[in-house]
């Protein structure tokens, strides 16, 4: 009798112990959820912090620029066109290139996209496809581009063609 109740009470003793044990692991497992969601969440507040500060100097650059164009419309003085331009555009920067990096900000590889999708499009043919996007008027394109008008619809009309014989393959 004592025998049997000496095993009844080891039987209940490992039956605890294993749920003591299958908790521990569960817990441990929680434990590793939790660290890895802890470094992600880490991860993610970088990423946020980040985007809220460029955002911030998107949104300074922005109000200077602005500004210095209200002063200028104002004023029309050549120094003032001067720091809206270094405003908007680093000191040794291309205006295209600087143009350029803010449009693949927004569709990230577009330029190497469209040399890869048509190779046989040039440069400046490249140049017109994306400023159509854009809406500008074709002055304001062959502004853009540093030609004239009657070019810009030369280099539209090759674009268009190109693309459509590309497609048609």
């Amino acid at each position: 009798m004592i025998l049997a109740a000496f095993l009844v009470s080891q039987v209940k003793l490992a039956r605890r112990r294993k749920v003591e044990a299958d908790i521990n692991a569960e817990l441990f497992h929680f434990k590793q959820q939790n660290a890895v969601l802890a470094q992600k969440d880490a991860e993610h507040e970088q990423v946020r912090q980040d985007y809220a500060e460029r955002l911030s100097n998107a949104f300074d650059k922005e109000q200077q620029t602005m500004l210095r164009l209200d002063i200028y419309l104002k004023d029309k003085k050549a120094n003032l066109l001067n720091d809206l331009e270094s405003t908007v555009f680093d000191q040794n920067d291309d205006h295209w290139a600087a143009m350029l990096a803010v449009v693949e900000k927004k569709y990230p590889g577009l330029w190497d996209t469209l040399q890869q999708k048509h190779p046989d499009l040039t440069d400046d043919e490249r140049k017109s496809y994306i400023l159509s996007h854009f809406k500008l008027s074709r002055q304001e394109e062959a502004d853009s581009l540093g030609t004239s008008v009657n070019m810009v619809d030369k280099l539209r009309g090759r674009v268009r063609k190109k693309m459509d014989a590309e497609q048609k393959k």
